[in-house]
């Protein structure tokens, strides 16, 4: 069966994370039936964005394993995970970018807008000296997964844990090439992705939720974690999501 006549969604998830554990991510949350249907030589911004939440879900439970102990619960209880939000932390820096990316939330904003994301909340964490914003999808609010991004304000801080958040995220990578960049640029432009050019996109957009700078040196992670156990947190883990949540009715019955 060519890649044409197949699920667009099943076709992108199987491509990123193989046959077998596209299968089984995509047996473990509940995707909307419209989006599934959706077959064809190109790929909506809607099907592209669910896909990549599918395979965003199946890494963190490849690193977390108690969301994985959760999951195999669910299943076994002949249930699915509807797959609510995914939650991720970026650097602001004083000035300029952070190393070669776009400074703090403007590194997924470009990703999140062209797929059809809309700001919808905003979250002050004054304690934290953070900022959250909710992203929901714009064609299908409560069928596709929000985010909600942080961005970690260093101005906030005194000049010491500046310096060192400059040493340890200044040497920032991008990891978007011209190639996804041009497949973001045709979603921003509403205009049609051919399944090819979405295959290629999908792993190097992906790349993007990981870390992208130098493993900070041991020194500068004890300062940052002095001041701001989410700063530490990022020097090590970057921008991989830190949480993700299933939608579920009753949220105090559950805990």
């Amino acid at each position: 069966m060519s890649n044409a006549n197949m699920r667009v969604i099943a076709t992108l998830a199987k491509a990123v994370l193989g046959d077998r554990e596209g299968t089984k991510a995509l047996d473990t949350l509940h995707v909307a039936p419209a989006l599934m249907a959706e077959r064809g030589p190109t790929v909506s911004r809607a099907a592209f964005a669910m896909a990549m939440n599918v395979a965003l879900f199946h890494d963190l439970l490849r690193r977390v394993p108690s969301g994985a102990t959760y999951v195999a619960d669910t299943l076994a209880r002949g249930e699915r995970v509807t797959f609510d939000h995914g939650a991720l932390r970026t650097i602001r820096l004083p000035l300029g970018p952070t190393g070669a990316l776009p400074g703090g939330e403007d590194a997924f904003t470009r990703i999140f807008v062209p797929l059809g994301y809309r700001m919808a909340t905003v979250y002050p964490l004054d304690r934290l000296k953070m900022t959250g914003r909710a992203y929901t999808h714009a064609d299908h609010p409560d069928a596709i997964p929000q985010f909600f991004l942080s961005q970690l304000h260093v101005d906030r801080f005194d000049a010491e844990f500046s310096d060192a958040a400059a040493r340890v995220f200044g040497t920032s990578r991008d990891p978007l090439d011209d190639q996804a960049q041009s497949v973001l640029a045709r979603y921003r432009d509403g205009q049609p992705v051919p399944l090819a050019d979405a295959l290629t996109a999908l792993p190097t957009i992906l790349s993007a939720f990981d870390r992208q700078h130098d493993a900070p040196a041991f020194a500068d992670y004890q300062l940052l974690l002095s001041r701001s156990n989410e700063a530490a947190w990022i020097a090590t883990e970057g921008n991989a999501f830190n949480h993700a949540t299933d939608r579920v009715a009753d949220v105090a019955a559950l805990a």
